[in-house]
């Protein structure tokens, strides 16, 4: 029988914004023979939607043996998994095995211990956050273990005589692929955690507020077409229950179907996962809730979020990402991105790069298994967009102080590439562990957002600007598919950046086909500008067709 690779072709990245950075510890050292359950349940320390992997340290075991884990999913079924045998504890640094489950558990109630039951040792439990989207992206990241050889003095004339590992390292060396209007982990990870979110538009109005009492409900208005996200306003709620959109409904692309939106027992805003066309009537039902709390239903296509950085709100979110590679899944716990870009060209489609690095690098389930190649995470539902291409994009040039961004067009750009720097890296401390555990910003390398262009040099106006060092706020608003239309107004995914900026350099080359110039544009903190009259550095408002639940 002759072995089959694995392949890279069926490599996939799962993503989730961490509710709080890096591996979160369920359960502190404890010996083997008292350690039945954990302290704290993945649940309450951030988990409680996507549930964790749990990531067990087993050292000084003088035994083999094997850790059964039980416990609830997301969901909250019953589930558990038993590892592969943890070896004898290895006599040198760090003298301990490692086991992370390739289930995701909302709960652990208990853990057990099989085989020769690991006798004397002393375990330790972490869990990762699980993903909650498939992120279209290459990954490409490695682990990297320093080693140090003391030049000793032994009468052995050889290099090498001892060897051990110095602090661990985990490189994202590569996390690309084309830009989606719900690309949304670029701008929480790289220019703000905490966007102004609003509807692209005055909600549609579908139904007034209406007692609970009364479903099912019959839509007074339909959605507007081709589709609209639903609304659904609480108000006097005080016990949890579901609203269902039942399966006769249509969504946009014309398919029947509904789905069920759990409601807490409180009062707020609760969002359909799909844009419907059509609701039938009596199509939307109730249940569990407070009788005489009332119900208002509205429709939208899309929201827009503004991510801005003002060189002082500075705090962004960190991942956790499931990284199957073609052959193995690995967690990247407290994943934070350094630097990233964004690429423009007319004839081509637009790309988003970043780079960054991760807590830790943890193979999940049996790493002694001789088979390999099959993805081990939860399967997670493929993103609808469409990719965005170049040919639609538009810029704006406008002077500062005394101009509006994005009131006059420039036609003359051929390529355009934004290259942003976060400063983030992370940083060991004496905890024991041989992973970073904190993360901080690179005070020789502050953050910044340059911009490489060519442009089809037409006039001199521009260059005027360079030789004046004139502020001006440059505008890209890249877009994607058509949401819908109301009012005689078009509605169109996109992104927009605002960037207020000086030239830098303004090199002129008349060897090619058309006279172009080779612009550098500014670095948008500190050697440029930010901009007192605006208020920020620059700014990235993203209208998608995804509701305001990402980071829940």
């Amino acid at each position: 029988m002759v072995a089959t690779g694995n392949t890279g072709l069926l490599s996939k990245v799962g993503f989730v914004l961490e509710t709080n950075p890096g591996e979160q510890l369920l359960l502190a050292a404890t010996t083997v023979a008292s350690a039945t359950s954990v302290t704290s349940n993945p649940s309450a320390v951030g988990m409680a939607t996507t549930g964790g992997h749990v990531h067990y340290y087993v050292a000084g075991n003088t035994a083999t043996g094997t850790i059964t884990t039980t416990g609830t999913d997301p969901s909250g079924n019953s589930i558990n998994e038993v590892s592969g045998t943890i070896p004898v504890a290895p006599q040198n640094l760090p003298g301990y095995t490692e086991y992370t489950t390739k289930k995701a558990f909302k709960t652990v109630t208990s853990v057990a211990y099989g085989g020769s039951g690991l006798t004397n040792g002393m375990i330790t439990v972490y869990a990762s956050q699980a993903a909650k989207f498939l992120a279209p992206i290459d990954c490409v990241a490695k682990e990297d273990l320093p080693p140090f050889s003391p030049k000793d003095h032994r009468g052995i004339a050889f290099k090498n005589i001892r060897i051990q590992q110095l602090d661990k390292f985990v490189k994202i060396d590569k996390f690309d692929g084309s830009l989606y209007p719900n690309s949304l982990w670029f701008p929480y990870t790289c220019v703000s955690n905490n966007p102004v979110i609003t509807t692209s538009h005055t909600a549609t109005s579908l139904k007034s507020a209406t007692a609970v009492s009364g479903a099912p409900y019959t839509l007074t208005s339909q959605p507007s077409a081709p589709g609209q996200f639903l609304i659904f306003t609480t108000s006097g709620n005080l016990a949890s229950g579901s609203i269902t959109i039942t399966g006769a409904a249509v969504d946009n692309n014309g398919v029947s179907g509904g789905e069920t939106i759990t409601i807490p027992a409180s009062d707020g805003s609760f969002y359909s996962t799909k844009r419907y066309s059509s609701i039938a009537a009596s199509g939307i039902t109730v249940s569990g809730m407070t009788a005489a709390a009332t119900i208002t239903i509205t429709g939208v296509f899309s929201w827009d979020y503004a991510f801005t950085n003002d060189g002082q709100n500075i705090n962004l979110y960190s991942a956790m990402l499931e990284w199957f590679n073609g052959t193995s899944g690995i967690c990247l716990p407290y994943s934070i991105f350094a630097d990233a870009s964004l690429d423009w060209q007319k004839d081509k489609e637009l790309m988003i790069t970043a780079k960054g690095e991760a807590q830790d690098f943890l193979t999940v389930g049996d790493v002694t298994a001789t088979t390999m190649g099959t993805n081990p995470f939860t399967t997670l539902s493929q993103p609808g967009d469409l990719p965005m291409v170049g040919w639609p994009g538009t810029f704006y040039i406008d002077s500062l102080p005394s101009g509006t961004p994005f009131t006059t067009q420039f036609t003359d750009f051929l390529t355009f590439k934004m290259a942003l720097s976060t400063a983030q890296k992370g940083y060991h401390t004496g905890d024991g562990a041989q992973r970073w555990s904190r993360a901080t910003r690179d005070t020789s390398k502050p953050p910044s957002l340059d911009w490489d262009a060519t442009v089809d040099f037409q006039n001199h106006l521009q260059y005027q600007n360079f030789k004046k060092n004139q502020a001006l706020v440059f505008g890209a608003q890249f877009f994607g598919s058509f949401l819908g239309s109301l009012s005689a107004v078009n509605y169109y995914e996109y992104w927009q950046f605002t960037l207020p900026s000086r030239y830098v350099a303004y090199d002129v080359d008349p060897s090619k086909d058309k006279v172009e110039a080779n612009v550098k544009g500014a670095n948008v903190k500190g050697e440029c500008v930010y901009s007192e009259t605006l208020g920020y550095c620059y700014k990235l408002v993203v209208r998608t067709a995804t509701p305001p639940t990402y980071t829940a």
